[in-house]
């Protein structure tokens, strides 16, 4: 464990110090962000792509139930968790056919992995799915719901592209509750574009009978649809606060108006590296130390 953080140590000092030059680049060219994606794509062993998932280590998760991924993309998430030790029983939820070689890839080689090809949602059902699409490249790694939110999710990545040559490509896809499973999740990882509040309400009877650990991206909405208030309000019940990992002092912040404010800095966050827009939802039973 000593030399997955010893790694983890370095991979942050590089990233930083080259992080004025390069991670601007990278992130804001949406070719070149491209080529970096195919090239994650095609490795199996990675640090985690988001430094608080580091932040599972200190936490208490059950090693015979299951991480339940949401919004599992490529795989890339399964890959950061292998990383740092994690062997739990994985259960993707990928709704994007583009993706299912590369989840197929995975599940060849790891038996604890599996994937359903849908999407989930508060209701079983279909859900129409949008694809964006700038000039003849798929940016699928933003589909979203509708339109306009596919549209802010990538205004918020800062790419420098002309945004009226954005279309986007519609696709008919299955839906079904996370409830309708009948898992038992230690961990719950969320990242659906703006679809998290949904994805919730139609995971609520999981979430009550086995109180797994929540990890949601936030969406930076405003008012009562903001990931944040909304899984606060429908959570609170059940004995969940929202939490913050800091990787550099290896523990937990609350979730406050000073951490709103430095989020709502994307550049600070995107430069200092200090906190994710990521957010763990944890009962007290969760931590390690009380």
């Amino acid at each position: 464990m000593k030399n997955v953080y010893k790694i983890a140590f370095l991979y942050k000092f590089f990233e930083r110090t080259l992080h004025r030059a390069i991670y601007r680049t990278i992130y804001k060219n949406i070719y070149i962000y491209r080529l970096v994606i195919f090239i994650t794509r095609c490795t199996n062993y990675l640090p985690p792509h988001e430094e608080d998932i580091y932040g599972l280590n200190y936490l208490k998760l059950k090693e015979k139930s299951d991480f339940i991924d949401v919004g599992a993309s490529d795989g890339l998430f399964f890959k950061g968790i292998r990383y740092i030790g994690f062997k739990n029983k994985f259960i993707a939820f990928e709704p994007l056919k583009t993706n299912i070689k590369y989840l197929s890839t995975i599940k060849k080689k790891y038996k604890n992995f599996k994937f359903y090809t849908i999407a989930l949602g508060a209701r079983n059902g279909a859900l129409m799915l949008y694809i964006p699409y700038y000039k003849k490249y798929s940016l699928s790694n933003w589909a979203s719901y509708s339109k306009s939110e596919g549209k802010r999710t990538l205004q918020l990545r800062n790419f420098n592209i002309n945004f009226d040559k954005l279309n986007f490509k519609k696709r008919k896809i299955k839906q079904r509750k996370l409830d309708f499973f009948k898992l038992k999740p230690t961990l719950i990882k969320m990242d659906v574009e703006g679809y998290e509040n949904k994805v919730l309400l139609g995971a609520i009877k999981t979430i009550k009978k086995y109180k797994p650990v929540i990890y949601v991206e936030n969406n930076f909405k405003q008012g009562k649809y903001n990931t944040i208030n909304f899984f606060k309000r429908k959570l609170s019940k059940f004995g969940y606060k929202p939490y913050i990992f800091n990787l550099e002092q290896k523990s937990f912040f609350k979730y406050n108006k000073n951490i709103i404010r430095l989020l709502k800095d994307k550049q600070d966050v995107r430069g200092k590296r200090y906190f994710s827009y990521n957010i763990y939802f944890i009962t007290k039973k969760h931590f390690i130390i009380q």
